[in-house]
């Protein structure tokens, strides 16, 4: 973070600091940059640190800042990562709709970004991000909807974005990086919810491969739970349904 002109040490007292001169005045784009990383990532860290709404006004203070430095830096491939944040800021708020908005927008900008030699497997990254954060808030929609109706069209939303996500991590990366298990685990859990074990056990398993001996010792622990868990309703269900072809 850039120490002169006045510019205080800690980037969260400078963006919450009123009647400040624009930093877009004050700094050069590459300045520009470096101080859109550092408040970016301080207003993450809050967002995913931060239990209580008690920080909320910084969060938002922060990535507003981060956002106008960027577009005055003509930082494209970093523009979209603001939006998606003011969508997980607004999730966890409980403004869902807002939510959506934000990261459909962020969506929409890593679109349009460049996928010309080594920049087709950041933009998949990048696409493949919006599309987990999609992904999760559809569930979290399906889980607070008003109806049987509603709560489907969710889980099928978010369904259809888990395997969007998955194809990107896989060429973002490649078809055995642990962020490919992200994906196929939220499509396991979807293939069960729509009544799918068969398949979904199939999806857990593949996400147990991909997740052992990466490092991901919570992930693998869930998928393994998850993938037993399954095994016994399948067990449950031969088992009754061998009771009953007796009978």
């Amino acid at each position: 973070i850039p120490q002169d002109d006045g510019i205080p040490q800690d980037a969260v007292s400078y963006a919450v600091r009123p009647m400040r001169p624009p930093l877009t005045v004050m700094l050069s784009p590459t300045e520009m940059l470096d101080m859109s990383e550092a408040l970016q990532g301080l207003a993450v860290a809050r967002l995913v640190f931060n239990t209580t709404r008690d920080e909320d006004g910084i969060i938002s203070n922060l990535l507003a800042e981060a956002l106008k430095l960027r577009k005055a830096a003509g930082a494209d491939a970093k523009v979209a990562e603001t939006p998606n944040s003011l969508g997980m800021l607004n999730q966890k708020q409980g403004l869902l709709e807002e939510a959506e908005r934000e990261y459909l927008e962020a969506l929409s900008l890593r679109r349009q970004l460049r996928d010309d030699g080594p920049q087709a497997a950041v933009k998949a990254q990048a696409l493949a991000q919006s599309h987990t954060s999609l992904a999760n808030l559809y569930v979290h929609m399906g889980e607070c909807a008003s109806d049987e109706e509603l709560e489907i069209r969710y889980d099928t939303k978010a369904l259809h974005q888990f395997e969007l996500a998955r194809t990107a991590y896989v060429k973002g990366f490649h078809s055995t990086h642990p962020k490919v298990a992200w994906a196929v685990s939220g499509i396991a859990s979807m293939q069960k919810k729509r009544g799918l074990l068969d398949e979904a056990l199939g999806d857990w398993e593949e996400a147990i491969r991909l997740l052992t001996g990466k490092g991901f010792t919570a992930e693998l622990e869930k998928a393994t739970a998850a993938a037993e868990e399954l095994r016994r309703e399948l067990q449950l269900d031969a088992s009754s349904a061998s009771s009953s072809s007796r009978c």
